[in-house]
């Protein structure tokens, strides 16, 4: 027997049967391409990157896999129209991975370059990112709202913590910086 409504509501919020669309953009990539692979024999047979370059590359591309399957998981929960948990938590867990992953490369964009590219409360993406980050990595109880589960959430466009937020879209258009950024190193 499958949870309620009232269920799902209950310890997942109020949203999470609100959810009836999604404005989760999908990434433009080739997806009869294997990215990964395709780049693993090119390192092996063609070409030579150095320590520094290629583990950056190898990164970049896994987190954009990853975001392909966090978007499919995401819309088979809305398409199912009957709200299944298992397709809206693998979708959750993966957009954690995401924003875990692209915090830290950030902060590895930041070391390399050393330019920064927000300042502590902003408001801008980068900041709410940030504060996602610390929010998935950092557990407070004390900031868990009332009876729910977890301190983090979907929407139909965004992913939510109990103090901030990024927009797919967002993540979107920082994955597609990144996969230029991953052309660059491998051009230079």
């Amino acid at each position: 027997m499958g949870l309620t409504v009232y269920a799902k509501a209950k310890y997942f919020g109020d949203n999470f049967s609100k959810i009836n669309s999604y404005e989760f953009p999908e990434l433009e990539v080739d997806k009869s391409r294997d990215y990964v692979t395709e780049f693993l024999l090119m390192s092996i047979f063609w070409a030579k990157f150095d320590n520094v370059r290629k583990p950056i590359v190898f990164y970049i591309l896994r987190r954009i896999q990853l975001y392909i399957e966090s978007r499919e998981s995401f819309v088979k929960f809305v398409d199912s129209g009957d709200y299944p948990i298992d397709f809206y938590l693998d979708a959750l867990n993966k957009i954690e991975i995401i924003v875990t992953y692209l915090y830290q490369i950030y902060n590895v964009y930041i070391n390399l370059s050393g330019i920064k590219l927000f300042i502590k409360n902003d408001g801008s993406f980068h900041d709410r990112l940030n504060r996602c980050y610390n929010n998935i990595k950092h557990l407070d109880l004390n900031q868990l709202p009332l009876e729910l589960l977890q301190s983090t959430y979907l929407e139909s466009d965004k992913f939510c913590t109990s103090n901030s937020y990024v927009t797919f879209q967002e993540l979107n258009d920082f994955i597609r910086e990144l996969e230029q950024f991953a052309d660059k190193l491998l051009k230079e």
